[in-house]
């Protein structure tokens, strides 16, 4: 659920009917399908693919996505050699196209394919385009569950063709008495954390700090700057540091959590959609293991949401048993059973968080206490809000 959305490109706002990216480059967009049903979704990028806008609707059994073929650069998409790459990389994502043609929508050439996957209650099938704008290769798919919706194939017909790409100009002669302006930082990414002692360690998502180079933490009390002290890439976790006094939160191995225990987090998802403000999200310990039965994970009913990552999973004690970490893909999900998944959401175990920080003794040294006694559940909830943070990552 990390927020970031691509590599060579940044989602900046995404409005109910049209969403905008830029880099150094260019300017692109499209316009959306219909708000009415439509989710924006994290897709955490395939080998040599970028994400830059995936959505989903689960009632219409339907997704729509933008990527970045990285590989590519300055390339004909009329290219025969090109070409044969690319019904390649349609047969490695499992889809059968019977032919590929050349369309031309808004001045861009596409080379498109009508694909499918499956059979009977199981197919999917939709369109994947590929087109060569802007010194990139971008690819927009939008695929179907279920029975052939016309209403829904034009609709994602019309998000698919309203596709644009302008490229960004500079005067030809620049004003000597007007220089240009401090380069500002890019924006990488933004996800949630929570401080685990009162001086400042933070715990996040390793995705989430990935390919940062400073980091900046919306607090309770104002705005801080952090440092990364350790990563395990392979639990995804990251441990921070920030100057200061903070509330943080207690953590608690998690070998005594049980299915159907009460859970919930604190965070910040979408916040170009959804504001700044915290968002709590509640729900149970669906299983006991992530996908694939992955046993460093509890499988979470807590509806999160792009930019949920790193944020803690507590208890009703408020002692944090989890972090919260992922999403199963809409996309592999639609693919491998014609079906979209509900609420399926993933976190870290707080055992394996306990483990990462015994390297880390000083910090360990400074842990809070469980948390035993009952208490008001929005008592706990205030709690956890005041430990919680947004991570911002340039």
């Amino acid at each position: 659920m990390r927020a970031i959305l691509t590599i060579l490109l940044l989602c900046l706002a995404v409005p109910t009917h049209a969403a905008e990216w830029k880099n150094e480059i260019f300017h692109c967009g499209a316009n959306i399908p219909d708000s009415a049903g439509w989710q924006l979704i994290d897709a955490p990028p395939a080998p040599g693919i970028a994400p830059v806008l995936v959505m989903q609707n689960t009632t219409k059994q339907a997704v729509f996505g933008i990527s970045v073929i990285e590989k590519y650069r300055d390339v004909n998409i009329a290219d025969p050699t090109l070409q044969k790459e690319l019904d390649a990389l349609v047969r490695q994502f499992g889809y059968h196209a019977d032919d590929h043609s050349i369309v031309k929508i808004g001045g861009i050439e596409w080379l498109q394919y009508n694909v499918r996957a499956g059979a009977g209650a199981q197919q999917v099938s939709g369109i994947i385009r590929y087109a060569s704008a802007g010194g990139y290769v971008f690819s927009i798919t939008f695929l179907h569950g279920g029975r052939q919706d016309a209403a829904l194939d034009i609709e994602l017909r019309q998000a698919s063709a309203s596709f644009r790409i302008q490229p960004k100009t500079k005067p030809a002669f620049p004003n000597p008495d007007r220089p240009d302006p401090a380069p500002r930082l890019e924006l990488k990414a933004s996800g949630t954390g929570f401080f685990i002692t009162e001086d400042g360690f933070l715990i996040t998502n390793a995705h989430v700090v990935k390919d940062g180079a400073t980091f900046r933490l919306v607090t309770h009390a104002g705005n801080v700057v952090a440092k990364i002290v350790k990563v395990d890439a392979a639990n995804d976790l990251a441990l921070l540091k920030a100057e200061g006094r903070f509330e943080s939160l207690p953590v608690i191995v998690s070998q005594a959590v049980r299915l159907g225990h009460t859970v919930f987090t604190v965070g910040f998802p979408n916040i170009g959609l959804q504001g700044f403000a915290p968002k709590l999200a509640k729900g149970e310990i669906a299983a006991l293991s992530g996908a694939h039965d992955d046993a460093r994970y509890f499988q979470i009913s807590v509806p999160v949401q792009p930019g949920n990552s790193g944020g803690p999973l507590v208890d009703e004690h408020g002692n944090t048993v989890g972090i919260v970490s992922a999403k199963l893909s809409a996309r592999a999900a639609l693919a491998s059973s014609g079906a979209l998944p509900e609420n399926v959401n993933y976190a870290v175990k707080s055992s394996f968080l306990m483990g990462f920080l015994e390297s880390v003794p000083d910090v360990t040294a400074k842990l809070k206490k469980p948390n035993m006694k009952d208490a008001r559940f929005e008592d706990v909830v205030k709690s956890t809000q005041q430990a919680t943070v947004l991570v911002i990552v340039h």
